[in-house]
């Protein structure tokens, strides 16, 4: 590869990583106005929300249905969305495990499945990040990357094998 490729690919690259930095900023103030419209007119969480620990217009619309289902499924979710410096990255991140089956369809969709060594903390048994890159910077897009992330995880057992409740 030529230098003048290298550096088209990197002003390309730059670019992106930009455009992906402004919808992160527009989608958060979009955020605060959601927020803010909700506190007004009904303040009160739902079941889900209060079993979530969180109001959906602090989760961003990207992942908002996936964290849903994620929960509906078992799966307790601690930190969702664009990550914080590397904005074309998505991740979820939570107390959950996710078996190699699963695992590998996700690997087939672009998703790391990461925990332990992965992210620096070899004794961990308890974090589980699910991140991708995306492409694109549209809220679209990554949208459904996510809802199909969320269908393909299996519904979560409790100990003696029962179903998970929400």
């Amino acid at each position: 590869m030529s230098s003048l490729e290298r550096l088209t690919q990197r002003t390309n690259s730059e670019t992106l990583r930009s455009q992906f930095g402004v919808l992160r900023q527009q989608i958060h103030q979009s955020m605060k106005t959601e927020e803010e419209a909700r506190f007004r007119e009904n303040p009160k969480p739902s079941e889900e929300e209060i079993y979530m620990a969180a109001f959906k217009e602090w989760l961003e619309p990207q992942v908002r249905d996936a964290i849903g289902q994620m929960y509906r499924k078992g799966y307790a979710t601690q930190s969702s969305g664009f990550h914080g410096t590397k904005f074309e990255l998505q991740q979820i991140d939570g107390l959950f495990t996710v078996d190699e089956s699963t695992r590998t369809e996700l690997n087939r969709m672009s998703v790391e499945v990461l925990r332990g060594v992965d992210i620096g903390a070899p004794d961990n048994k308890l974090v589980t990040i699910l991140r991708f890159r995306a492409k694109d910077p549209s809220i679209v897009k990554m949208k459904e990357q996510w809802d199909a992330i969320a269908a393909a995880l299996p519904k979560k057992t409790d100990s003696i094998g029962n179903p998970s409740h929400m």
